[in-house]
Formats: structure tokens, C-alpha cells, sequence
């Protein structure tokens, strides 16, 4: 786990949540959910040509911890409905996250391995916000454009992966 805080504090009030992670105490706050599918391929989108950051390139589902968010848990569930339609049962596991700087502020992505309640992989975007999806293996990541950050990221989601062996439905890989 990234932080070294047990899952229990994934459902933590926001508030509690960055009180026990000192470093986010004055950052915004944006999850990243790793999806994996029953071949273990990731799934990433690909952003619209009309997003103002980083266009056409492809990064995991996730998003903003809103103010309202009851939890990180709660966050990573909304965000991966509003972004993919996918229901999160549970989150396996944290695994590395980032920061950057933009004009609001620093951000603090964390991110996550995500079980989903579904089997049925049937995947939703909205088209303001993203264009294509892609189920990818870890051999076929270096043939889509992301940032050099999510390509960390990516890198991190496939080795939890492979250390939990981890699939969509939460049951272990033989």
C-alpha cells in the first residue's frame, strides 16, 4: 500500500482522511482507478481533443474528491460511475500516486486498484470528457500517448496487479 494507512482509512470523512495523511492537508485532492479485466489488460481513456489539459491522451479513470465526497471511497465509486459506468465493489489495494502544479494549486493524485460489482465490462464515457477507451496488456502501453506521470502510474497498476493478481470481479487468478 502507498501510504502505509490500513484500507479502513479509505473511509474516513475527507476531512479525517487528510488529517491522517499530513502531506494532503492543503492540496486538492484527485483519485486515479486502475480497472483490470479478466486478461488482466488495464483500462485506460482517452481524453477528448477538446480537454484543455493534456488532449487525446490517454490516462486510468478518476477525478476530484468533491467537498461532499462522505469518503475517498466514496470519491473512487462516483468517479468511476460518472466516467466509465462501472460500479466499484471494493478497493483491492493503493499503489503510487503523483503530484503537480497547476494554477489552482498542487494536486495529489491517488490512486487505486478498484474491484467492480459487475462481470459485464460494458464500458460508458461521456464524450466531453473522453473519446476512446482501450483494454491494454502491459507489452502494449508504449503504444499510447499518455504523460510520463501516468505512465508511471500505469507501470504501478500492472505490478499490483501482478503482486495481488487482481481481475475485475475480485477473485484471484489461478
Amino acid at each position: 500500500m502507498a501510504s502505509g494507512l490500513s484500507a479502513s482509512s479509505w473511509s474516513l470523512s475527507v476531512s479525517e482522511f487528510r488529517q491522517k495523511r499530513l502531506t494532503l492537508k492543503d492540496k486538492r485532492l484527485v483519485v486515479g482507478v486502475a480497472v483490470f479485466n479478466t486478461s488482466s489488460r488495464l483500462l485506460l481513456l482517452q481524453r477528448s481533443a477538446s480537454e484543455d489539459a493534456y488532449p487525446l491522451m490517454f490516462e486510468i479513470p478518476g477525478g476530484h474528491v468533491e467537498d461532499d465526497d462522505e469518503s475517498i471511497t466514496q470519491a473512487i465509486g462516483r468517479e468511476l460511475k460518472e466516467e466509465t459506468g462501472l460500479t466499484l465493489k471494493r478497493i483491492a489495494e493503493e499503489f503510487e500516486g503523483f503530484e503537480y502544479e497547476t494554477s489552482k494549486g498542487v494536486t495529489a493524485q491517488l490512486n487505486f486498484v478498484a474491484e467492480l460489482e459487475e462481470d459485464d465490462l460494458n464500458v460508458t464515457i461521456n464524450p466531453e470528457e473522453h473519446r476512446a477507451i482501450a483494454w491494454v496488456s502491459e507489452a502494449e502501453i508504449d503504444g499510447y500517448p499518455m504523460t510520463d506521470a501516468m505512465r508511471v502510474v500505469v507501470a504501478s497498476a500492472f505490478r499490483c496487479q501482478a503482486r495481488e493478481g487482481l481481475q475485475v470481479d475480485g477473485k484471484e487468478e489461478p
